[in-house]
């Protein structure tokens, strides 16, 4: 697959990602066949790629069996899709056959989605330092990142041939200013809104596995908290760039980046770092 890229996309990952899309439970909810369980509140998860959103793609899934609720990956639905999939996310009509207030769990959204009437959910919101987040991204579009679409294709052409640095002052760093200023100007400090920062979250998951319980109202149980308790995944690791998760630990982007890219980053998200607390 990594060999011939395009023949992949064509030929393996687009009919997966069909079949994929067919049997996705947001299908069933867009075709008005899928019952809900639960009588809970709906959750809405976000975040930003390299904040630990691979893991939560399944560990949303786990969470919704204890809860009784139905995890829908909205991202995942429109996988190969690009931009195109971005775009169907934000059409008011997907979003009125979407979204439901109660027996489901949404996410990870990896970017913002206007869902209807937003403040009758607990939303859970978790960012990282996009300095971190920019040079995670680096390595993993230079080696690991499944080539989904024909542009992460080109990006990892592009990234192969680029120092971190060069990645971190690119077009990639103005997308992430759009993105976390939208989750910003749109989400956080809102009462039905749990901010976390991926930092705590990889220092102290339980502890953020309790907010989330207590935020979402899921009455999780002692046992079902045990279960759901994935601590040890997050202890530091060795770096190892050849893997997906690469390396556990925030402030990487230090070692990574030169000064000189630090001050010009440090510039460009400035509002956002201090707003979520970050040192510049």
């Amino acid at each position: 697959k990594n060999s011939l890229p395009l023949l992949s996309l064509y030929y393996y990952t687009k009919p997966r990602s069909f079949l994929y899309r067919s049997t996705h439970p947001l299908h069933k909810i867009l075709k008005g066949t899928l019952k809900k369980n639960s009588e809970k509140k709906s959750v809405l998860y976000f975040t930003v790629h390299k904040s630990a959103s691979t893991f939560f793609n399944r560990y949303l899934n786990d969470l919704a069996k204890q809860t009784g609720q139905v995890h829908i990956d909205i991202n995942g639905y429109f996988v190969g899709q690009g931009q195109k999939g971005v775009e169907k996310q934000n059409e008011i009509s997907f979003k009125q056959k979407a979204f439901h207030k109660v027996g489901f769990i949404y996410g990870p959204m990896r970017n913002y989605i206007a869902v209807p009437e937003m403040e009758n959910y607990p939303v859970v919101l978790v960012l990282r330092d996009p300095r971190d987040v920019l040079t995670s991204q680096y390595f993993s579009i230079k080696k690991t990142h499944p080539l989904l679409t024909p542009e992460l294709i080109k990006r990892r052409k592009i990234a192969q041939s680029a120092t971190v640095d060069e990645h971190a002052l690119s077009n990639q760093s103005d997308r992430f200013v759009k993105t976390y200023t939208e989750y910003i100007n749109h989400i956080l400090g809102k009462p039905n809104v749990l901010f976390i920062k991926y930092e705590e979250l990889i220092i102290d998951f339980k502890n953020c596995l309790l907010k989330i319980n207590n935020h979402c109202g899921l009455n999780l149980t002692e046992e079902q908290i045990k279960i759901l308790d994935k601590s040890d995944l997050f202890k530091p690791k060795k770096e190892d760039q050849s893997s997906h998760v690469r390396k556990i630990k925030s402030g990487d982007y230090k070692e990574k980046l030169k000064p000189e890219t630090i001050k010009v980053l440090n510039q460009k998200f400035e509002r956002i770092l201090k707003t979520l607390g970050y040192e510049l």
